[in-house]
């Protein structure tokens, strides 16, 4: 975008010169030669002068279209060779009294718009220094000191040693002039820069895509976030449709071609998967009644994930009021039906049919006892005490606690945690999260366990399997990345996010609440959570936030 607005300087400071040298050889017909009479006016050196600079400018013209990459240069460049011309047309025509000396005045307004709001002083003392040079060398030609070429004498003999004092004080004016043009111009420039470059910044920054077309369906402005919504790299004044994808952005293609003022929500395929966005197209016109659209591109995986994420806070909460209701209803005459089965039992040896059943009821009693404390457990989960936890140390107890379990004294665990690994969390809850998983784990396997813990620092974009549903912001955000893999036997589900539904379970004596309970706590540590199983294993997988 940068270069494209380069480009547009040097084609208007082309065009204000081609505008200045015919205003300048108008000047001359009135001056010296009538009018319509171009010829003699080509015979003079001043009308010879314009010529050749007008075929600079011709030069000028095709230049501009291969010097993108030193297009500031040029532009200095051009300046400078302006200030040159000027000098010596203001010495073709009468020195101190050329018309052509306001012709300085444009070039140091070029300097400040085109280059940099300070260097209109320097080619302020550029002009200072030409008016000056052709003043002194008409004073030496007066008083017969100097000869001066192509100047008839006419034009210098009116300057004697009399006027001396008047001279002097009109190039006081003139310089005073060319630094008081210097001053306020640059003034006004930089204030426009500033303006120019605060309404740039916002726009660049602005997580939504912004892209501007005119009526013609010529690029005009992208955004960065545009750029990395859409995976392309713009072409400045070039038909955008020919430079998206057919098929990853035929909803963006269509809108556009359609120039009608549109809102609605649809979705852009990406290499890393489906985003969902929201798209918003509106005309508008300048003050110059030019036309253009403005497409505001906006990603609204983070609103579409908050939605589901609130859907399931309220689906949990609602299983939560069942779960604590059945749980009350049930444990009193389950109660009931395990103490009449024991004292059944007695009547009846361990050899009797009767005793064998007996047990199978008090065995089943005690399973929906656990069950149904599962479900107390997942109802009453209460807020997280989240904190600046050292995760790194966390682990590495958890670890030696599990290792001390009866059911883990022949666990081979392995250990890759980084040091100083901190991130948000309750401890105890996390706690419960890692135990809940390792449970897991040791059910899953029927020989010796191998479980490998590691635990290091990251981002989503480099570490996590499916980015698509997650704005780029996040992508870049940092997370402690907690991975548990296990030898297990894995398990195949058709959908993973089944696993993490209260009640559903892979396992014959399994109750479906140990991974919802992960997931509930893992969700309101607003973490992310993945678990991949194979037939030799499974990983276990999460990311907490590290602010």
């Amino acid at each position: 975008m940068e270069t494209s607005k380069q480009n547009h300087q040097i084609f208007v400071l082309i065009l204000a010169r081609f505008l200045l040298i015919i205003a300048c050889g108008i000047t001359l017909l009135m001056q010296k030669i009538r009018f319509p009479d171009i010829v003699a006016l080509l015979e003079t050196l001043e009308g010879f002068f314009l010529l050749v600079m007008f075929i600079i400018n011709i030069l000028y013209l095709i230049l501009s279209h291969y010097i993108h990459r030193y297009s500031k240069q040029f532009i200095i460049f051009q300046i400078t060779l302006d200030i040159i011309a000027e000098t010596i047309l203001i010495y073709l025509t009468g020195g101190t009294l050329s018309l052509f000396i306001t012709l300085y005045f444009a070039t140091i307004f070029s300097a400040a718009l085109l280059i940099n709001p300070n260097i209109s002083y320097l080619y302020a003392s550029f002009a200072s220094i030409g008016i000056s040079l052709v003043t002194a060398l008409y004073f030496m030609a007066s008083i017969g000191q100097i000869y001066l070429p192509f100047i008839p004498r006419q034009l210098y003999d009116a300057i004697s040693e009399k006027n001396v004092s008047f001279y002097k004080a009109y190039l006081f004016a003139q310089c005073a002039g060319f630094y008081l043009v210097a001053f306020f111009i640059s003034r006004y420039s930089r204030y426009n820069i500033t303006q120019h470059s605060l309404h740039q910044e916002i726009l660049e920054n602005l997580s939504d895509a912004v892209i501007v077309l005119d009526k013609k369906q010529l690029l005009i402005y992208i955004n960065k976030a545009a750029q990395n919504l859409l995976q392309i790299s713009p072409r400045p004044n070039q038909p955008l449709l020919n430079q998206l994808h057919p098929d990853d952005h035929k909803e963006i293609i269509r809108t556009i071609s359609m120039k009608q003022p549109q809102h609605y929500k649809t979705e852009i395929q990406q290499e890393n998967g489906i985003i969902p966005i929201e798209i918003q197209l509106t005309p508008f016109f300048t003050k110059k009644k030019l036309e253009y659209h403005i497409l505001i591109i906006q990603d609204i995986s983070d609103q579409k994930r908050i939605q589901e994420e609130m859907l399931k806070t309220k689906q949990f909460q609602t299983i939560s009021e069942i779960a604590a209701m059945i749980a009350h209803e049930i444990r009193n005459p389950l109660a009931c039906i395990r103490g009449a089965s024991q004292e059944l039992q007695t009547f009846y040896t361990s050899q009797d049919m009767q005793y064998s059943l007996l047990d199978i009821t008090i065995k089943e009693s005690d399973r929906i006892e656990k069950i149904i404390k599962e479900f107390l457990n997942f109802s009453r989960h209460k807020q997280p005490s989240i904190r600046i936890l050292n995760i790194s140390e966390h682990l590495k107890e958890f670890t030696f606690y599990l290792q001390k379990r009866s059911d883990m004294q022949q666990t081979n665990i392995q250990q890759e945690i980084e040091p100083d690994l901190y991130a948000q969390a309750d401890p105890e809850q996390l706690r419960q999260v890692l135990y809940n998983v390792a449970i897991n784990a040791i059910e899953s396997t029927k020989e010796m366990l191998q479980l490998s813990i590691s635990a290091h620092q990251c981002t989503l974009e480099t570490h996590m399997p499916d980015t698509r549903k997650f704005t780029i912001q996040e992508r870049l955000k940092k997370y402690v990345h907690i991975q548990i893999q296990d030898n297990g036997n894995g398990f195949y589900v058709d959908n993973k996010e089944k696993l993490f539904s209260p009640f559903y379970t892979t396992k014959q004596q399994g109750t479906g609440m140990g991974l919802a309970l992960v997931a509930k706590i893992l969700d309101t540590h607003h973490a992310y959570y993945d678990i991949v199983s194979e037939t030799n294993g499974t990983t276990f997988s999460i990311w907490l936030p590290v602010s």
